[in-house]
């Protein structure tokens, strides 16, 4: 069953229940809120995420972090558009099945605890630094927040931050969130522009990129312009070869 349309008609949580409902495989693909990014199914289970920022996943766990943090992020968005493909497997081999319902119920516990992160880090686009005199007088790091302190310079954002070290929004949101309530690293909410274009050459690529995340995607199919700024004037949903023209919800 070939599926296209957009949030309008179809929400993020229905589009994939319809999908385990049909017992589906194939390859889901959406892009929202400046995210695109690849579901894969099989007989209605979801067995894996990729998207610009997550590469071959190297263990099954590994695979779920992915397919949650996804989730969670096309869960926060209104809008966006889809396309199903089916009988398209992942290009990895997978031994991950997780329901729908299981993976859904972890994306939307973490968009409640994203809520308390939002209170220290209101945005993606904040610039974290270490604090000159640690107050504490012993700490204790993990590994990942030691990565995350070593790459954290001053100048680079939040956002960069995340797509440096491969971590999605809500994992670095989280480790950021323990630093500053252990008192090692601090928040510049709002920074001059001159001083941050005296620190770094603001026209130059990073070297530390993953990818091209702030370009924008290919439109999917379906998409009817979302990114150029017009849409048609009403949503659409198509289904196979049949394209059905709904009116807006409620």
């Amino acid at each position: 069953m070939s599926l296209q349309g957009s949030f309008d008609v179809l929400g993020f949580s229905e589009l994939l229940e319809l999908l385990e409902r049909k017992r589906q495989s194939g390859r889901l693909h959406v892009r929202a809120g400046g995210v695109a990014g690849h579901i894969y199914l099989r007989d209605g289970h979801l067995t894996g995420a990729e998207s610009g920022d997550y590469t071959t996943p190297s263990s099954a766990g590994e695979a779920r972090t992915r397919l949650e943090e996804l989730c969670f992020e096309f869960l926060q968005c209104e809008r966006g558009v889809f396309e199903f493909q089916p009988r398209v497997s992942a290009p990895w081999a997978t031994q991950l099945s997780s329901s729908v319902e299981t993976v859904l119920r972890e994306a939307r516990q973490r968009l409640i605890e994203w809520r308390e992160i939002q209170a220290v880090i209101p945005s993606m686009d904040v610039r974290p630094r270490v604090v000159d005199e640690l107050i504490p007088e012993a700490v204790t790091l993990t590994r990942d927040r030691w990565r995350l302190i070593a790459a954290i310079d001053g100048r680079r954002s939040v956002h960069r931050l995340a797509r440096t070290l491969g971590l999605g929004t809500y994992e670095v949101g989280r480790l950021l969130k323990s630093l500053v309530d252990d008192g090692i690293v601090t928040i510049d909410a709002e920074r001059p522009k001159a001083a941050i274009a005296a620190e770094v050459d603001l026209t130059a690529p990073d070297d530390d990129d993953l990818g091209d995340g702030d370009a924008a995607d290919p439109p999917a199919p379906g998409d009817d312009g979302e990114a150029g700024g017009s849409k048609p004037s009403r949503p659409l949903l198509r289904i196979g070869s049949k394209l059905g023209r709904q009116g807006p919800k409620g």
